[in-house]
């Protein structure tokens, strides 16, 4: 999957940033590591676990990174300035 960078644009301090690549391979990794292990440490409701989603809000802020996890049920189509992994 090819990644748009101008896609991925937060703000810090009011000012408009795009993410780096670096940053939304980390968040991605982030977010696949966090299914892999819930996946694995609770393998009766591995299925509520097969995509996370992430938005931003302000990079300055320690609340700036939001993230969501479900199953294949309620599975979100990604939106503008969100990253989305997928099992």
């Amino acid at each position: 999957m090819k990644i748009e960078l101008t896609k991925f644009r937060t703000t810090h301090d009011g000012e408009q940033m795009n993410l780096s690549k670096r940053m939304v391979d980390a968040i991605k990794e982030l977010m696949l590591a966090e299914i892999e292990q819930m996946r694995n440490g609770n393998p009766d409701t591995a299925d509520c676990w097969t995509w996370g989603l992430a938005s931003f809000k302000d990079i300055g802020n320690s609340d700036w990174l939001i993230m969501q996890f479900g199953g294949d049920e309620d599975r979100p189509n990604c939106g503008i300035n969100e990253i989305i992994v997928r099992l």
